[in-house]
């Protein structure tokens, strides 16, 4: 099996430019009770997207057109996951 796969892999908060296409990427290696999957295809909704921007970072408390990234930190969580 490849030890490597091709990924589009989120950098951080921000525009489009935060998103890197790699070819070098770790394959996961499955844990106990777990399956590694090929994927052939995926899909893009407003959740990714709303992540990418940091719209559900702790810091951004209103409405946002996309622009919540200038306002969320690299160290502010999302999901309240603890920080």
């Amino acid at each position: 099996m490849n030890r490597l796969m091709t990924a589009m892999v989120l950098t951080g908060h921000g525009g489009l430019e935060r998103y890197e296409w790699r070819e070098d990427w770790p394959v996961p290696a499955p844990g106990r009770m777990e399956a590694l999957i090929r994927v052939g295809a995926c899909g893009l909704n407003n959740t990714d997207i709303n992540t990418r921007t940091g719209w559900y970072s702790r810091t951004v408390t209103h409405a946002t057109t996309g622009d919540a990234g200038a306002m969320a930190g690299e160290e502010d969580a999302e999901w309240g996951a603890p920080v």
